[in-house]
Protein backbone atom coordinates (compact mmCIF):
# COMPACT_ATOMS: atom_id res chain seq x y z
CA UNK A 1 0.00 0.00 0.00
CA UNK A 2 1.22 3.36 -0.92
CA UNK A 3 0.69 6.40 0.75
CA UNK A 4 -0.34 9.67 -0.84
CA UNK A 5 1.01 12.92 -0.49
CA UNK A 6 -1.96 15.09 0.38
CA UNK A 7 -0.32 18.14 -0.42
CA UNK A 8 0.61 18.27 -4.07
CA UNK A 9 -2.41 16.00 -5.00
CA UNK A 10 -5.64 17.65 -6.09
CA UNK A 11 -8.92 16.33 -6.72
CA UNK A 12 -9.56 16.66 -10.13
CA UNK A 13 -13.39 17.39 -9.38
CA UNK A 14 -12.41 20.79 -7.57
CA UNK A 15 -12.18 22.61 -10.45
CA UNK A 16 -15.56 21.71 -11.43
CA UNK A 17 -17.23 23.23 -8.50
CA UNK A 18 -19.43 25.76 -8.99
CA UNK A 19 -20.55 28.39 -6.00
CA UNK A 20 -24.01 29.60 -5.93
CA UNK A 21 -25.33 32.00 -3.60
CA UNK A 22 -29.01 31.65 -3.01
CA UNK A 23 -30.46 34.24 -5.00
CA UNK A 24 -28.09 32.91 -7.87
CA UNK A 25 -29.76 29.57 -7.34
CA UNK A 26 -33.20 30.40 -7.52
CA UNK A 27 -32.87 32.65 -10.04
CA UNK A 28 -31.94 29.59 -12.43
CA UNK A 29 -34.32 27.76 -11.35
CA UNK A 30 -36.69 30.26 -12.25
CA UNK A 31 -35.45 30.26 -15.90
CA UNK A 32 -36.86 26.50 -15.70
CA UNK A 33 -40.91 26.28 -15.83
CA UNK A 34 -40.56 22.76 -15.52
CA UNK A 35 -41.33 20.25 -12.71
CA UNK A 36 -37.65 19.18 -12.28
CA UNK A 37 -36.95 23.12 -11.57
CA UNK A 38 -39.59 22.94 -8.66
CA UNK A 39 -38.32 19.82 -6.77
CA UNK A 40 -35.02 20.87 -7.50
CA UNK A 41 -36.09 23.98 -5.55
CA UNK A 42 -38.40 22.14 -2.77
CA UNK A 43 -35.69 19.25 -2.12
CA UNK A 44 -33.10 22.59 -1.35
CA UNK A 45 -35.78 24.20 0.73
CA UNK A 46 -35.70 27.19 -1.18
CA UNK A 47 -38.59 29.80 -1.11
CA UNK A 48 -41.06 29.98 -4.52
CA UNK A 49 -40.41 33.74 -5.16
CA UNK A 50 -42.76 35.32 -7.97
CA UNK A 51 -42.10 36.10 -11.87
CA UNK A 52 -40.64 39.96 -11.39
CA UNK A 53 -39.27 39.82 -8.00
CA UNK A 54 -36.31 41.88 -7.31
CA UNK A 55 -35.13 38.59 -5.66
CA UNK A 56 -34.44 37.20 -9.21
CA UNK A 57 -32.79 40.19 -10.68
CA UNK A 58 -30.61 40.00 -7.71
CA UNK A 59 -29.59 36.72 -8.56
CA UNK A 60 -29.24 37.20 -11.81
CA UNK A 61 -26.90 40.61 -11.71
CA UNK A 62 -24.51 38.29 -9.59
CA UNK A 63 -23.81 36.05 -12.35
CA UNK A 64 -23.16 38.74 -14.35
CA UNK A 65 -21.25 40.71 -11.96
CA UNK A 66 -19.33 37.75 -11.24
CA UNK A 67 -18.77 36.73 -15.03
CA UNK A 68 -20.68 33.11 -14.65
CA UNK A 69 -23.22 34.40 -16.90
CA UNK A 70 -23.68 36.98 -19.74
CA UNK A 71 -27.01 38.66 -21.83
CA UNK A 72 -26.74 39.63 -24.91
CA UNK A 73 -28.07 42.61 -27.24
CA UNK A 74 -31.57 40.53 -27.02
CA UNK A 75 -32.27 39.75 -23.36
CA UNK A 76 -30.53 36.24 -23.30
CA UNK A 77 -28.55 35.13 -20.46
CA UNK A 78 -26.00 32.85 -21.28
CA UNK A 79 -23.70 30.74 -18.80
CA UNK A 80 -19.87 31.31 -19.38
CA UNK A 81 -17.98 28.22 -19.97
CA UNK A 82 -14.97 28.66 -16.84
CA UNK A 83 -11.54 28.38 -17.82
CA UNK A 84 -9.28 26.29 -15.35
CA UNK A 85 -7.88 28.47 -12.52
CA UNK A 86 -5.53 28.24 -10.84
CA UNK A 87 -5.65 26.53 -7.39
CA UNK A 88 -7.10 27.96 -4.29
CA UNK A 89 -4.53 28.78 -1.07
Amino acid sequence: MTEQDTTTSRDPRADQTIELTGFELLSLLSLGDDASARKTRESLRLPEVPEGSPLLGAGLSSLIVRKMATVDDAGVLTPRVRSSRSPRC
